[in-house]
C-alpha cells in the first residue's frame, strides 16, 4: 500500500496564519508601547506571538516581534542589528516597515522614523494606517513642528477601521498645549476620555491638568491630577509632581512639598532625580534652605539622569546665602582636629614622609585635564558687570562677574576675563588646558581683573605640561601696557590692538588657530581709554566662515559700531544699566555705554540671527527680564536672550540646552524662568521643562 502524501497547506490557510499573526502582532506592539522601558519578552501578548509564531515555523516572525520589543526597551541600535537583511513575507512588509520606523523613532532619527512610517502606510492592504499616522503625529511632534502633528492625528482618526482613537486625541492635545492653545487641547483631552476602548485615561487627566496650569486655573488642574492618580493602572508620580507645581504657583509650598514626596516615593519612578529637585525648589520657596541642600545634594551624588545635575547646580547656588547657618562637614571637622600625640618621630620627620612622592598641586590639576574635546559652543561665564561683585555678600546673593569662553573645532578662547572668571571657569568643569587664546576688550577690572591670575596659572602649568603649550594674548593698548612680554615660556608674542587713524578694522590671524579676531575702536566714555569692540570669524576646515560673532565690548552706540558689526551671526551686546530717560524718550541714547535705546537700534541695523545681552549692572535692581522684553517690543525681533551666567550656546548651530532636561532647543523656543531671587541666576528652559 503507498505511503499516504503529507497534506500541503492551501494559500488560504497560510493566508488565515498570518492575519492571525498580523493581530497578535498588533497585540504585543500596543503592550510594549504601554510599557515603554519596562516592556518585556515576558508579557503575557509578547509571549501568546511568539508562541505562534515558532509553531507555525517563522523565524522572521520571532526577529521581528524581538527587533520591536527592544525599540521600545530603548535599545534601538540592537533591534537594527537584530532586524539587519530579515526578509519578511510580501503580506507582512507593512509591518516591517512600521517597526523600523519605531526603531529609528527610538533612535531619535525622526526624519528616516517618517520616511519608514509613509513606506508603511503606501503597501497595498496594509490594515493599521490610523496607528501608523498617530506615530507619524508623535515624530512631528518630537520635531516640534506642531502643526503637521495634528494633520497627521486628524489623518488618524480618520482611518477607516481605527478602532483606538483615544491616543490621537490625547496626542493632539498634547500638540496644542505646546502651541499654548490650552482650551483646544483640554477639549481633545476629553474627546480622549470618552473615546471607547481607551485604557489610559490617567494620561488624558493628567495632561489636562497641565493646560489648565498653562491657563493659571490652578483648582481645575489639581482636580484633573488627583483623577489621573485614581486612574487604574496609571504610575502617578508625574500626576504628583504636577500637582505639586500647581501647589507652588498658589504659593501653598507646604501642600507642594507633600506633592513632590509622594512623587518621589512613587514605585517605578524613572524621574525621581527631577522630582526631588522640584521638592528642593518648594524647600527653598518655604524658607527650608537646609532641607533642600540635602535633596540636591542626593541628586548630585548619583549618576547623572537627562541632565538634572546641571539643574541641581543651579538651585545650589540659590541657597549659598543660607550655608553660613549649616552644621559643619564631619570630615571638615577632622581635617580640623589637633595631631594625636601618639604619633612618632619628630616634626622634621613627620614634614619629610608628607612630602615623599607627592606630585605639586600643579601637577595634580595637569593630569586632571582631560585631552577629549570640549564640544564646539560659547559659554557665559558672566554674571553682573562694575565691581558690585567686589561687594560683602556679593558671592552668597549671586552678583558674580566673569567673562566669555568660545571653543571652536578644539581651540579655546577666552573672552573679557573679569571679577571671578576662573572660579566659573572652573566650576563650569574647564580646564586651564583647553584655553588657546585670552583677548581683553579694554582696561577696566571688570573686562580684565582674571588676566594676570590666568597668566599666573599658565605659567604654573606650562613647567609641569608636556609638551609646553602655547597660550596667544591678545589686548587694548591700555591693558597691554601693564601686560608686558616678558618672555614667559608659555605665550606667545601678545598683541596689542593699535588704532590706526586712517582704518578702523583691524585683524589678527593665527596658523594655529580656527578663527580671525578682528578689532576695531569704540567709544567708552571721555578721556584716554582706547577700548575696543571684536569680531570673531569662526573657520572651516576648508577656510570658508562658518559663523561670525560680534562682540560690542562696552561702547555706547554710534553710526560706526552699527558698521563695524553688519553681518554677524551672533551678536552679543552689553547694555549697562538703562537711564530712565531712555524710558521716556526712544531717540535719547546712554552714554558711555550702549544702553536699552542703544541696544534696539543697534539689533534693527545689524538683523543678527541670534542676540544675547549681556552686561548687566546690579548696582540698583534686576531688570534683566524686563529689559529683554521691552528690547524684544521696540525692536521687533524675538531672538533675543540676556547672556548670563550658565548660559551655553551650541555652535554653530546656535541651540541651547534646556537647564533642566539639557536638549538642544532653538533659541526662538527658549523660555526664560525668572530667578528665585532678586539678582539669582536665570533658567533656560524648553516648553516641557518651564512648567
Amino acid at each position: 500500500m503507498p505511503a499516504k502524501k503529507r497534506a500541503r497547506r492551501s494559500p488560504e490557510s497560510d493566508s488565515d496564519a498570518l492575519k492571525t499573526f498580523r493581530i497578535l502582532f498588533w497585540n504585543a506592539r500596543k503592550s510594549h508601547q504601554f510599557k515603554r522601558k519596562q516592556a518585556c519578552a515576558e508579557a503575557p501578548e509578547h509571549h501568546k506571538a511568539l508562541a505562534f509564531a515558532e509553531q507555525r515555523g517563522w523565524p522572521w516572525a520571532k526577529t521581528l516581534l524581538t527587533a520591536l520589543l527592544l525599540a521600545y526597551q530603548d535599545e534601538g541600535q540592537q533591534a537594527l542589528g537584530v532586524l539587519s537583511d530579515l526578509k519578511v513575507p510580501d503580506a507582512f512588509l507593512g509591518e516591517h516597515y512600521f517597526t523600523l520606523g519605531v526603531i529609528h523613532h527610538a533612535l531619535k532619527d525622526f526624519d528616516t522614523a517618517i520616511e519608514y512610517y509613509r513606506k508603511a502606510l503606501d503597501i497595498p492592504g496594509y490594515d493599521k494606517p490610523g496607528q501608523t499616522w498617530n506615530s507619524i503625529g508623535i515624530a512631528y511632534k518630537e520635531k516640534k513642528d506642531f502643526e503637521t502633528a495634528i494633520d497627521c492625528y486628524r489623518k488618524a482618526l480618520d482611518s477607516p477601521n481605527y478602532d483606538t482613537p483615544g491616543p490621537s486625541w490625547n496626542n493632539m492635545g498634547i500638540a496644542y498645549d505646546e502651541k499654548k492653545n490650552f482650551d483646544a487641547a483640554i477639549d481633545c483631552y476629553r474627546r480622549a476620555l470618552d473615546s471607547p476602548n481607551y485604557d489610559t485615561p490617567g494620561h488624558a487627566w493628567n495632561n489636562m491638568g497641565v493646560a489648565y496650569n498653562g491657563k493659571r486655573e490652578f483648582e481645575a488642574a489639581i482636580d484633573c491630577y488627583r483623577k489621573a492618580i485614581d486612574s487604574p493602572g496609571y504610575n502617578p508620580s508625574n500626576a504628583w509632581n504636577n500637582m505639586g507645581i500647581a501647589y507652588s504657583r498658589k504659593k501653598d509650598f507646604e501642600a507642594a512639598i507633600g506633592c513632590y514626596r509622594e512623587a518621589i516615593d512613587t514605585p517605578n519612578n524613572d524621574l525621581v532625580q527631577q522630582h526631588r529637585l522640584s521638592l528642593a525648589t518648594a524647600l527653598i520657596n518655604a524658607g527650608r534652605a537646609k532641607e533642600a541642600k540635602t535633596e540636591i545634594e542626593q541628586v548630585l551624588g548619583e549618576t547623572d539622569r537627562n541632565g538634572q545635575h546641571a539643574r541641581a547646580r543651579i538651585l545650589l547656588s540659590t541657597i549659598k546665602s543660607a550655608e553660613r547657618g549649616f552644621a559643619p562637614d564631619p570630615d571638615e571637622e577632622a581635617l580640623t582636629a589637633p595631631t594625636p600625640p601618639s604619633l612618632e618621630g619628630s616634626p622634621e620627620e613627620r614634614m619629610k614622609q608628607a612630602l615623599m612622592d607627592r606630585k605639586t598641586r600643579y601637577k595634580e590639576y595637569y593630569d586632571n585635564w582631560s585631552s577629549e574635546a570640549v564640544p564646539d559652543g560659547l559659554s557665559i561665564l558672566r554674571g553682573w558687570s562694575s565691581s558690585v561683585t567686589l561687594l560683602e555678600g556679593a558671592q552668597d546673593c549671586q552678583w558674580s562677574g566673569g567673562g566669555y569662553f568660545l571653543k571652536w573645532r578644539g581651540k579655546g578662547l577666552v573672552i573679557d576675563p573679569g571679577f571671578d572668571f576662573l572660579d566659573n571657569f572652573h566650576q563650569a568643569g574647564f580646564h586651564v588646558m583647553d584655553i588657546d587664546a585670552i583677548v581683553v576688550s579694554h582696561n577696566h577690572p571688570d573686562h580684565n581683573a582674571d588676566l594676570n591670575t590666568l597668566d599666573n596659572l599658565c605659567h604654573e602649568i606650562a613647567k609641569v605640561a608636556d609638551p609646553t603649550p602655547k597660550f596667544l594674548f591678545a589686548m587694548d593698548e591700555d591693558t597691554g601696557s601693564r601686560f608686558e612680554d616678558d618672555n614667559q615660556e608659555h605665550r606667545g608674542s601678545p598683541y596689542k590692538f593699535t588704532r590706526f587713524d586712517h582704518e578702523n578694522l583691524r585683524w589678527l590671524e593665527s596658523p594655529n588657530l580656527p578663527f580671525i579676531i578682528e578689532h576695531f575702536p569704540v567709544k567708552h566714555g571721555p578721556g584716554e581709554l582706547r577700548a575696543n569692540g571684536l569680531r570673531f570669524r569662526l573657520k572651516s576646515e576648508d577656510g570658508s566662515h562658518a559663523l561670525i560673532v560680534g562682540y560690542t565690548g562696552d561702547g555706547e552706540y554710534t553710526n560706526d559700531l552699527a558698521e563695524n558689526l553688519r553681518g554677524v551671526d551672533l551678536l552679543i551686546a552689553h547694555v549697562s544699566q538703562p537711564d530712565t530717560q531712555e524710558f521716556n524718550d526712544p531717540s535719547h541714547l546712554k552714554k558711555i555705554h550702549l544702553g536699552y535705546n542703544g541696544a534696539i537700534r543697534l539689533i534693527k541695523e545689524v538683523k543678527p540671527k541670534l542676540t544675547l545681552i549681556g552686561e548687566f549692572w546690579a548696582g540698583l535692581a534686576d531688570l534683566r527680564l524686563d529689559l529683554i522684553a521691552g528690547i524684544r517690543l521696540r525692536s521687533g525681533i524675538d531672538a533675543i536672550l540676556p547672556a548670563c551666567h550658565g548660559l551655553h550656546l551650541s555652535l554653530p548651530r546656535l541651540e541651547i540646552p534646556c537647564s533642566s532636561c539639557h536638549q538642544l532647543i532653538p533659541p526662538g523656543q527658549i523660555r526664560i524662568a525668572p530667578p528665585l531671587k532678586e539678582f539669582g541666576l536665570l533658567g533656560y528652559l524648553c516648553n516641557r521643562c518651564i512648567l
